[in-house]
Formats: C-alpha cells, structure tokens, sequence
C-alpha cells in the first residue's frame, strides 16, 4: 500500500500514520481532563479544521481542548473540544486524518451495539477466584488489564459480515442514527436490525479474555479489515 503523505497545518507528514502517531503523543502528555495549551493546542486546531464535519464540531468557536475517557468501554481516551459556548463534543482525529467512512461506522456501531454483552463477559470471568490467564503471553490477568477479544476465525468483523451476509444486507443497508455532539461512535438506528444482531452476537461469538498489549496486534488487523 503507498505511503500518503499529509499536511495539518504548517506541519508536513511522510504518512497518515506519523500523523496520527503525532496526535496520540499530544494525548499522552497531558492527563485525563487537563486543558491542552501551546503548540499542542495550535496543532488540534489545525487538525480540527480538515474534520469532514468541522464546522458542526466547531461550533460557537473553539475555546480549549481536553480529552476523556469514553464512557462505554472505559479505556481508551478521546480528544474532546470545549467551546466558546460551553458547550463541547468528542472529535476522532482517525476522522480528521482518513476523512468519514460509513463502512467503518457501521462496524463501530455494530460493536456499541453488544457492549454490555462483552462487559458482562469480562466481569464473569473476573467473578471467580481463578483468574484468567493470556494465551499469547501466558500472564495471569487483572480485570484493568484484561481484554475481551472473539477467538478466530470468529473475529468480530468475520462474525458482523457473516450476519449481514444471513440477512441479505450490505453495509449501506444498516441504518445509523444521525451524527450528535459526544455520541463517540454512531449507533444503530434500526430496532429490529439491532435486535437480531444482538441475538446473532450472544448466540455466535466465542469470546475470550487476553491481555491488552496481546489486543494490539489484533486491533490493527480488526481496523484494516473494517476500514
């Protein structure tokens, strides 16, 4: 695949990659929370600016950027803008680098969509008083370290095709709801759609505990196949 080079701002980057490993860096210098100043602010504001939907993340004005933690799955943080208004919504800066992709919001929110099934996993699997055990690294895990992942070949994305596939959809078949300040990921709009995906999910998955650093290598394969 080429390498494709990115301008945010006055910053040049030899990839889309460096770009993005550029944002992560700016969110791990600053705490959860912890308003965002210098020329790491200057440079979000440049990132916002090439969102697709920037004038409806901008709003009244950009006042300071911050970053939180999203609410469902509680690990991952996200930039969040605050605005002149008070108000303040999340941005992805996956989207302001790779631009929208309704192919990929219709596996995210496929994936909001059983997330309390993968939550009630993890927390029954943690119930007990043998803990599970990584079968790549072989360390015994604690619930903050621990992922829920689907054992392939039933990988999430095989097992969200594969019901698409029974139901004779196509991705632009799965009907989102409309983009909204802190939404985090879109969701299905379609109760019948998510009902039987729900239903699919807890009949189909095999799911498993693996610790985060073995989750890595997996996620990145999940996000090119969903991409």
């Amino acid at each position: 695949m080429a390498k494709i080079p990115i301008q945010i701002g006055a910053q040049n980057f030899a990839t889309k990659t460096d770009a993005k490993s550029h944002a992560r860096a700016i969110m791990a210098r600053h705490a959860e929370a912890e308003t965002i100043g210098g020329a790491d602010d200057l440079f979000l504001r440049d990132l916002v600016a090439i969102h697709p939907e920037a004038a409806r993340k901008i709003g009244s004005g950009i006042s300071h950027f911050t970053t939180k933690l999203d609410p469902v799955w509680r690990k991952n943080r996200h930039f969040v803008i605050v605005r002149t208004d008070g108000t303040d919504t999340d941005v992805s800066f996956h989207i302001c680098i790779d631009g929208s992709n309704d192919r990929r919001d219709v596996f995210h929110a496929l994936r909001h969509a059983v997330a309390e099934q993968v939550i009630s996993f993890q927390r029954v699997a943690f119930a007990g008083d043998i803990l599970p055990i990584c079968p790549y690294t072989n360390e015994i895990l604690s619930f903050s370290d621990a992922h829920v992942d689907h054992t392939p070949p039933d990988t999430f994305f095989a097992l969200a095709t594969r019901w698409m596939q029974h139901n004779g959809l196509e991705y632009q078949d799965v009907s989102l709801v409309d983009n909204a300040d802190n939404q985090w990921v879109r969701e299905l709009r379609d109760q019948t759609q998510e009902d039987s995906w729900r239903d699919f999910h807890q009949i189909s998955a095999r799911l498993r505990i693996i610790s985060r650093i073995a989750n890595l290598s997996h996620a990145k394969r999940e996000q090119r196949s969903a991409s």
